[in-house]
């Protein structure tokens, strides 16, 4: 449960005729979903689509990308239904069903419990649940602005494991626009060491620039001892992309999803929410909003309301914490614990710079 699983139905005509106007339905499809038909991706309208011909003999392979949730156990896939337009008692159609899954129940009752994790990202302090973003003079975090590349370097830097950072520590870059005396030059220079951050041909890091939907998956996705080829599973990434394989490794790992369209929006300008999102779910972080802290204890925002699909991750993002593991729903999530003070940044990098630099 909550695992990205690909799943695949063979449709196979086994009769003697031309089947027409096949329609298939499955009980996860929802309108918008991504699907592809054969080598040809569509987008469902509704809930099933339709196959114009099989001819006798013939098989027609749907592949599709599905999260399964507690919900949808005794709902998999193997629930699809097909029916044909002129079907005689000798046409027959045929679904294999390969889900690719087997549902793991957990029990309630486990003291152990843990989440399951099957992909560990480099470098990163996955334990430690420190804040990595502060929120404005004004008392605002402003989760549907844009965030920079500066910004994201930072954020990553601050998530580096002390030994990751004495190991790849450096204040120097080949960049024409990232200066020694930046205060993003450390996290700019060191990431760029380690080849987790990269420029443009120009010679320019551009660090005061929006980043990207694609450029994000890119630098997430380098911390992982995986890689994919791209499968063509959105309408807006073509398979020559530089960010094609990134994008399908990211949709792999669970770390994105696109939009109800089908699109990734890939040049389109991450948002800080988002960002914190993709964050989270690097680190295994998962913040549930049930179980956080009184908001009398918590740092709070006044444009992070609990009605926003990025409620949790914004609070995850801006507060240190202690935590346990529980389930919710048969859902492994954090449990806070405890509130942590913060970490002042600026005087730790102090202290690392003292420390490291030669």
């Amino acid at each position: 449960v909550g695992d990205r699983v690909k799943y695949t139905l063979v449709v196979r005509n086994t009769g003697n005729t031309t089947l027409n106007n096949v329609v298939v339905k499955d009980t996860l499809w929802e309108s918008g979903m991504r699907i592809m038909l054969g080598d040809t991706p569509v987008t469902l309208t509704g809930d099933s689509l339709t196959i114009t011909e099989i001819i006798p003999n013939q098989e027609i392979t749907i592949t599709y990308y599905y999260t399964p949730t507690w919900r949808d156990v005794g709902r998999l896939v193997n629930e699809a239904t097909v029916t044909a337009g002129e079907v005689t008692d000798s046409d027959t159609v045929t679904v294999i069903v390969d889900d690719g899954w087997t549902p793991n129940i957990p029990d309630d009752d486990d003291e152990d419990v843990e989440p399951e994790v099957e992909y560990t990202p480099n470098w990163l302090n996955t334990e430690d649940h420190f804040a990595y973003i502060v929120g404005y003079e004004d008392g605002s975090v402003r989760p549907t602005a844009n965030i920079t590349r500066a910004e994201v370097a930072t954020i990553f830097f601050r998530l580096l494991t002390d030994e990751a950072r004495e190991e790849f520590w450096s204040q120097t870059n080949d960049y024409t626009d990232v200066a020694s005396d930046a205060w993003y030059n450390n996290a700019v220079s060191t990431l760029s060491g380690m080849g987790i951050l990269g420029g443009y041909e120009d010679g320019s890091f551009r660090p005061n620039a929006s980043i990207t939907r694609a450029e994000f998956v890119a630098i997430a996705t380098r911390f992982f001892d995986y890689s994919a080829r791209y499968e063509g599973g959105f309408t807006d990434v073509s398979y020559g992309d530089w960010y094609a394989d990134c994008v399908q490794a990211s949709a792999d790992m669970g770390l994105v999803n696109g939009y109800e369209d089908g699109s990734f929006r890939p040049n389109a300008s991450i948002t800080r929410a988002e960002a914190c999102a993709i964050v989270n779910r690097v680190l295994h972080r998962i913040p549930h909003e049930d179980h956080l802290l009184s908001e009398s204890v918590m740092n709070v925002w006044p444009d992070n309301p609990k009605s926003a699909w990025y409620y949790a991750d914004m609070q995850e993002a801006t507060n240190s914490h202690d935590y346990d593991w529980t389930r919710e729903s048969g859902s492994v999530v954090e449990d806070w614990t405890d509130k942590l003070p913060e970490r002042d940044w600026s005087a730790l990098e102090t202290e690392w710079a003292n420390a490291y630099s030669k």
